[in-house]
Parts: structure tokens; sequence; C-alpha cells
């Protein structure tokens, strides 16, 4: 009887494990072990179970150098881990699709996303859609603040009011057809904030003090009965009056150009800069035609001016 039972282990260690010719893989469950250790079964899902101390952990090498492991070992006893070793200084985390990575951890503790390199604590290759909130220092800010950046420090939640405060925004049309030079008259195309810009035929008012950007087209034309032989030139300037920085600004000049066969001369100032201006200061858009003759039909200098206010 005693036979008998070593007889019957023998039997089932046989059954259980199959050693394949020289290459030397071990089988269980399996007659044809394609590893060196090949584990099928098709009866139930939990095919391996480790059990061990607190702190257990499954290492990894390759070609004799810790790499890695999976367990509990660096977390808490009810965590689990998945990493790289300790002894690995450099070696990066990546989670895999189709052998490619997707998510990687460098040894900094960067993540990156489709980044196999990242710089950043989150360092994101590709589009990226949020359907909840977007927290700041703990703030998801309320109703209808915006986003905006502090330079060096962290970003804060602020009310478009406070945002964007500047709120003076303006355009105004140009137009003068009686004379070869002089200030342009001017009419609101939209005004964000009468109080602190106004205009009056040709006068620009500044009631608040601050940095304003100016862009500006305008154009020049002549027309002349026959040809002229010679380019006439068409000059923009901002002249500043009351408070400080009283002066004349040129803001652009270009040569009339030939229009085809007809004897029309045209072409347009573009500039854009910024001035700083005082309460009580005013600005003239002043035009000016050069090396020009008499006997023109034609002659109207017209476009806009727009701006807004950058700073207090």
């Amino acid at each position: 009887m005693k036979f008998f039972s070593k007889g019957f282990l023998v039997i089932v260690v046989l059954l259980s494990f199959f050693i394949q010719g020289s290459s030397q893989n071990v089988g269980i469950g399996t007659s044809t072990p394609l590893a060196p250790l090949d584990v099928r079964n098709t009866t139930t899902s939990n095919i391996l179970r480790l059990d061990g101390p607190s702190g257990l952990y499954v290492s990894f090498y390759e070609n004799g150098t810790y790499r890695g492991y999976i367990g509990s070992f660096a977390g808490n006893a009810s965590d689990v881990d998945f990493g790289t070793g300790i002894t690995n200084s450099t070696g990066k985390l990546h989670l895999t699709i189709q052998a490619s990575p997707r998510v990687t951890i460098d040894a900094g503790g960067n993540v990156g996303i489709g980044n196999t390199s990242p710089a950043w604590k989150l360092d994101v290759n590709g589009s990226m859609q949020l359907l909840g909130r977007l927290y700041v220092s703990g703030s998801s800010g309320t109703s209808g603040q915006v986003l905006t950046s502090n330079g060096l420090s962290a970003p804060s939640w602020e009310t478009l009011g406070g945002a964007y405060s500047n709120n003076v925004r303006f355009a105004f049309t140009t137009f003068n057809n009686t004379s070869a030079g002089g200030d342009l008259a001017l009419t609101t195309r939209y005004n964000t904030n009468p109080s602190a810009v106004g205009i009056s035929g040709t006068t620009i008012s500044i009631n608040q003090t601050g940095i304003y950007h100016f862009d500006i087209a305008i154009s020049g034309r002549l027309s002349y009965s026959s040809a002229i032989s010679f380019s006439p030139d068409f000059f923009i300037n901002f002249s500043v009056s009351g408070g400080t920085g009283s002066g004349n600004n040129p803001a652009g000049e270009v040569v009339l150009l030939k229009q085809g066969s007809s004897n029309t001369y045209s072409n347009t100032v573009y500039n854009g800069f910024d001035m700083y201006l005082t309460a009580g200061q005013t600005l003239r858009v002043g035009y000016a035609y050069s090396n020009i003759t008499v006997g023109y039909t034609i002659i109207d200098s017209f476009g806009y001016v727009r701006g807004y206010l950058i700073s207090e």
C-alpha cells in the first residue's frame, strides 16, 4: 500500500510536468511547452498565485542586471507596485500598445502621454479633452471666470473684468478730399469706452492715462488729367498735444504708385505702434502729399485708425 501511494504520486507528477527535449521547457497542463515555463489551464481563470510576507515582490532581471519588479514593496500593505527597481536609476516605465510606448514615466517622475521623453510633470503630445472641472491650486473658479497667466507663478482664475480691465477699444474712419495736407476728419466705427477716448471733428481726446496701441491703414489717391513724369509721396503722422509728450510722431510714408494705364496714383500707409498718453492729451491724424503739382482732378485721403488701451 505504501509503494502504491508513492507510485501514484510519481504518476501524478509525470502527468503534470513534461520536459520537452533538449530545450528543457517545462509544461504544466501541456505536453508541448513553448517557453521555459508554460502553464496552461482551461478550467479556471486564476492560473498563478504568489503568496508571501509583507513587502512581497517578484523581480525582473535582464542578462543578470536588475530592471524592475511587481509586488507590494514600496507602498502600503494593500498597494500594488509595478516599475523599476531601486538600483535602476535611469530606467523608464512604459505602458505600451502593440509594443509601442503610449504612456511613459521617466526616472525623475515626469509623465509623458504620446511622449517617451517628458520634460514636465505632465507632458502631453497631442490633443486633450476635458469633460469635467479644471482645478488650479485647488480651485475650479466660478462661472464666467477665465484662467490667466501669472508668469513664473501658478495661473489663477480671474473675473472677465479683472482679466481684461483695459476694455478701451475703438476704431475711427478717416477722410478728407479737399486739400494736399491737413488733419483727417474722424468718424466712429466702434468705441467700447467713449468716456476714456472720444472724437470730435479731427481730434481724438484721451481721457484715461495709459499705454495705447494704434493700428492705421490710410490711403492717399491722386488723379491727373494727363500723364505726369514723377510719383507723388504720401505721409501720415500723429500730432500729440496737451500734457506731457507733445510733438509730432511720424506714422508712415509711401510713394503713390501708378494704377494701370490710368493717370491715377495711390498707395496705403500701414503701421502699428504703441504710445504712452496722459489724460488730457489730444491726437490729430495729419496727412500730407509731397512732390505733387497742380492740375490733379481727384485728391482724397481715407482709411481707419483703431486701437486699444494696453495697460494703465
